[in-house]
């Protein structure tokens, strides 16, 4: 009985878990983690597994990640700049 409650209370009451965690911030976490540091991982993973070397996976890693995070850059608003137009 005293389960039932327990969990009848917890449903009337707010998530309080992850207070700094908004939506928005969520949905970055998950896009960095999924987008930028999985396929750099797996790349270092796969080098690692197939020179066997600790040093050339790390390196693949690392330049995997650097590439994928200037890949990445959010772009500016050129509508904004005024020679942006005559430049591009």
């Amino acid at each position: 009985m005293a389960v039932a409650s327990h969990t009848v209370r917890e449903a009337r009451s707010p998530r309080g878990n992850f207070p700094h965690l908004s939506g928005l911030s969520a949905q970055r976490q998950v896009e960095f983690l999924t987008l930028r540091v999985a396929p750099a991982l797996t790349g270092g993973v796969i080098a690692w597994h197939h020179f066997l070397s600790e040093w050339q996976g790390l390196l693949v890693f690392a330049c995997m990640f650097a590439s994928v995070t200037l890949l990445r850059r959010p772009r500016y608003p050129l509508h904004l700049i005024p020679l942006a137009s005559a430049i591009r």
